[in-house]
């Protein structure tokens, strides 16, 4: 179990997920389907899924843990992390509603069971967040992820991860409200701890490169905007097992890059292989 969590705290998340699926095989055979260790195992599964794109993967995983929790562990943080990673889930369908009454439960039960000051309560703010962010409600969400960022600064190396992410997050909002300068800083800093500190993690660096990438649009530097796409279209045709929606996106942004610098041919190629992907894929990706 120790070794899948380092290489998943790595950001080695096809090496852990494999170590997962062998420990929850076991567990379900000798502890049984509803025993918390087995739970527990399930949804470091569940979260090495999620990382690596595969929602389709992890959405069982994390209802059965809800299932069982609510009828055995109503006060056990394994429900919360199930409930918080469901909503991440609920939050790309477009079900955003469904989605905040989730990681609002999520966040309760977090901060009830172990405190607001937990990096648990951290990772739960940060999801109600980006869900108060998806829906427009960017005062809503501002807060809390500054919430969450400092209790990671807090409790965690300056150089981790989850820090980089919620930074990340936090210069979209600051971009939206033209706050163009402290947006670049909070998105820069994001993408160098990443690049450093954790050369594994995948998701979180795209994530964190497309939206530096959206700045420089804005900012004209499409250049560097289209450098950066590139970059995460690289990582999400090589790393999702399913490319389709995200992978997508992608290439319809850097098609506007291309279009901006008048390589008309480039951006057209690109969007019809956005709309052959979305067609092809469209079978993989959850409703």
């Amino acid at each position: 179990m120790e070794s899948g969590y380092d290489l998943a705290g790595q950001g080695k998340r096809t090496e852990a997920i494999a170590e997962y699926q062998q420990a929850l095989a076991i567990h379900r055979s000798v502890l049984g389907a509803k025993h918390l260790r087995t739970l527990t195992t399930m949804n470091l599964l569940a979260s090495a899924r999620l990382m690596s794109g595969d929602l389709a993967g992890a959405e069982p995983l994390l209802t059965e843990i809800i299932s069982t929790g609510r009828e055995l562990y109503p006060r056990d943080m394994q429900l919360a992390e199930a409930l918080g990673g469901l909503s991440c889930i609920v939050a790309r369908r477009g079900n955003l509603p469904e989605a905040q009454v989730l990681a609002d439960e999520a966040l309760a039960l977090s901060i009830a069971i172990e405190g607001e000051q937990s990096v648990d309560s951290a990772m739960m703010y940060a999801n109600a967040a980006e869900i108060h962010r998806l829906a427009g409600r960017d005062s809503r969400a501002l807060p809390l992820y500054r919430k969450a960022r400092a209790i990671y600064e807090k409790q965690l190396d300056p150089a981790n991860p989850r820090i980089a992410s919620v930074l990340s997050q936090e210069g979209l909002i600051l971009m939206d409200s033209g706050q163009l300068t402290l947006a670049g800083q909070a998105m820069t800093r994001a993408v160098e701890i990443l690049r450093r500190s954790c050369p594994g993690c995948i998701t979180e660096t795209w994530t964190a490169e497309s939206n530096l990438a959206l700045l420089r649009m804005k900012q004209e530097k499409y250049a560097e905007a289209d450098r950066l796409l590139s970059d995460v279209l690289m990582l999400q045709e090589n790393w999702l097992p399913h490319p389709g929606r995200e992978t997508a996106q992608t290439l319809r942004m850097l098609a506007a890059v291309r279009e901006k610098q008048r390589r008309h041919g480039d951006a057209v190629r690109l969007t019809q292989r956005a709309n052959q992907l979305l067609a092809s894929h469209s079978s993989h990706e959850i409703p």
